[in-house]
């Protein structure tokens, strides 16, 4: 599983996020920013937190709008 987050804030602000929760622990997890919002607009992103699920050929399963469902996401991986 390998997990992207992306923020359209700067990327001062990602880079501190980034240490402050140690990421870089998580080889699978992949943060980026987006200043111009492209992903934002390509998932028509309304709310935030927003996350969409792939599978393991690319293609899109799930989408949750406000929010992953954490006893869902478990079960999915599982």
């Amino acid at each position: 599983m390998q997990i992207v987050m992306i923020t359209s804030r700067p990327y001062a602000d990602m880079a501190f996020f980034a240490n402050h929760y140690k990421l870089r622990r998580f080889p699978s997890v992949k943060i980026g920013s987006d200043p111009q919002r492209l992903i934002t607009n390509f998932y028509n992103v309304k709310f935030t937190p927003f996350s969409a699920l792939y599978d393991k050929k690319g293609k899109l399963t799930k989408v949750y709008e406000d929010g992953i469902n954490w006893k869902e996401l478990v079960s999915l991986i599982q």
